[in-house]
């Protein structure tokens, strides 16, 4: 049998031989993702704001990715068969989420493990048909009025505005009333590590929800007792999220969405908040 040396075939032949040999002999094909195993494209914020960190998550595998600060994302889908899908066929959402803006989501259409171009959402390699805005619904506005306490005796005041960022009814979750927040958390930001403190005041906590149409002013004061902090820089975050009604649970489940336990896994929750901060002192 007369073998065929690759010095003497033809150059159309070694090129169609490059380009579907259906094994790599520079890296195992375990290490490279199949074809159309992604998603990726480009999610922004309204009114030109920061568009990184905002969370795209796709639902039946439960994977996530963030965007950069250009929008930007690339989402990986787990391989073929493995126990992280749920399915490995079907139409799945892909959705975008930060917390103070509306949700939106891209039908992503996978025919075992793989993404289908050119289906729902998707076009040509694995890019998002088109650009997707989400539109600002809420504002926070917070002020601390003294902005230095001692860590002996004080009390830190502080105002928090909240408003309709769109004109729309906007629904808040909070614990309190309508005149003041009862909880919320403060972190530490002296050295090298964060230290998250949760606080509570006295009394009973109701979860509330607030309708917003015009702005609504609410109060929080933190009493400050010898022993609670140290001395140190501290960014303060009261308790309070927009309501977002079509968030699935399974979204809930993977941000630990939980309103109604005080953890401070509500700092995870991704928000384009204006942050405050204010010092403590020595007396």
């Amino acid at each position: 049998m007369r073998v065929l040396k690759l010095e003497t075939l033809p150059l159309f032949v070694l090129i169609w031989l490059l380009l579907y040999c259906t094994s790599n002999p520079l890296f195992d094909d375990n290490t490279m993702p199949a074809p159309n195993q992604w998603v990726q494209g480009v999610v922004k914020l309204s009114y030109g704001a920061d568009s990184s960190g905002i969370l795209c998550w796709l639902e039946g595998y439960n994977v996530s990715t963030y965007t950069d600060s250009t929008g930007f994302f690339y989402l990986q889908l787990p391989p073929s068969g493995s126990m992280q899908s749920l399915s490995e066929n079907g139409v799945f959402l892909l959705y975008f989420f930060m917390g103070d803006y509306k949700l939106a989501a891209a039908r992503v259409v996978i025919k075992d493990g793989c993404v289908l171009t050119n289906h729902g959402g998707i076009g040509r390699g694995g890019n998002l048909k088109r650009l997707y805005t989400l539109k600002k619904q809420l504002n926070v506005h917070i002020t601390i009025t003294n902005d230095t306490i001692n860590n002996v005796y004080d009390t830190l005041h502080s105002v928090i505005k909240l408003s309709s960022a769109d004109g729309d009814t906007v629904k808040v979750i909070t614990v309190g009333n309508h005149r003041e927040l009862f909880n919320g958390f403060i972190l530490e930001h002296s050295g090298n590590t964060k230290k998250v403190i949760p606080f509570m005041k006295p009394g009973i906590g109701l979860n509330v929800f607030t309708i917003i149409k015009d702005t609504l002013t609410l109060r929080l004061d933190l009493p400050i007792r010898q022993g609670f902090i140290e001395p140190g820089k501290y960014e303060l975050f009261p308790f309070m999220v927009k309501h977002e009604e079509y968030l699935p649970n399974e979204l809930k489940r993977f941000l630990k969405y939980d309103f109604f336990n005080f953890r401070d896994t509500y700092l995870n929750i991704p928000y384009k908040r204006e942050r405050v901060f204010f010092h403590v002192q020595n007396l």
